[in-house]
């Protein structure tokens, strides 16, 4: 099943929009030509819900942030996907940036973020429960 989800509230023209998720929430890139949002929805299909959790002022990425990654295990960085094959970190207090040397890859192509999942999913043609 499909639904719309209403976007932020923000200002300005951004040339390219990414979605992702991040910290189990939707979470949304928004580049301009200076700058990227990044954007995570607290409350799914609540427009009032997004928050606005970092603004990128690195002109030299900024169109190439695709999506996010995860958050490092002290959370002070957050690993993001570039276009042209690259992962970066972003330091959350300086909000700089630095090339992140993924091992034994010499490109990464693309980057996505699974989530173990112990519950069963019904088949639209098939009755998964017992009736005793």
């Amino acid at each position: 099943m499909f639904n719309e989800v209403p976007q932020p509230h923000y200002n300005g023209e951004f040339v390219a929009l990414h979605v992702g998720v991040l910290d189990g929430c939707l979470c949304l890139l928004a580049n301009d030509l200076d700058e990227t949002d990044i954007w995570i929805m607290k409350e799914y299909g609540v427009v009032g819900s997004w928050t606005r959790l970092f603004r990128i002022r690195e002109k030299h990425y900024a169109l190439h942030f695709q999506r996010p990654i995860a958050f490092t295990a002290n959370r002070r960085e957050l690993l993001l996907q570039l276009t042209f094959w690259r992962v970066v970190a972003l330091d959350l207090e300086t909000m700089t940036v630095r090339d992140v040397k993924v091992s034994d890859f010499t490109k990464c192509f693309d980057t996505h973020v699974c989530m173990e999942n112990l519950m069963m999913l019904n088949d639209a043609g098939s009755d998964i429960s017992e009736t005793n």
